[in-house]
């Protein structure tokens, strides 16, 4: 089943209000302050992230549109990294980066290194959203 043909404006929303609630992401993401695009094949949403919380979603992308960094993939990869119980390789976005060609980290590394812990509480969040649906 694909189900990333859920993964619409809809999907980012619910996701952002998770995200937002998330206790653990306020206490680390309050210096927390990117653009994050979130590319599926060749749909893209910028998630834009300041003090921690999901300002707005950004999903009509200009030319001049900029994002902080990134994460691309084709459905099928996100479809695996999304599912309830992910396959080896697919459980956590470092062993993506490093081990899964498909899935690319794109845009500033600095930018995403100095907030790499509220980042991976960010994907954890949307890999249990990922999940439930």
């Amino acid at each position: 089943m694909n189900v990333s043909a859920n993964r619409d404006r809809a999907w980012f929303e619910a996701f952002a209000a998770t995200a937002n609630d998330d206790p653990e992401l306020k206490a680390i993401g309050r210096h927390f302050n990117a653009t994050i695009a979130f590319t599926i094949d060749d749909t893209r949403h910028d998630v834009v992230v300041k003090g921690g919380r999901v300002e707005t979603i950004r999903d009509e992308i200009k030319v001049d549109s900029r994002a902080d960094f990134g994460f691309r993939a084709p459905a099928v990869i996100w479809d695996r990294y999304l599912q309830e119980f992910p396959p080896p390789l697919y459980q956590n976005v470092f062993a993506m980066i490093m081990r899964v060609p498909e899935f690319r980290l794109e845009g500033d590394t600095l930018v995403f290194a100095q907030n790499v812990r509220a980042v991976c509480r960010f994907l954890s969040i949307m890999q249990l959203q990922g999940a439930a649906q």
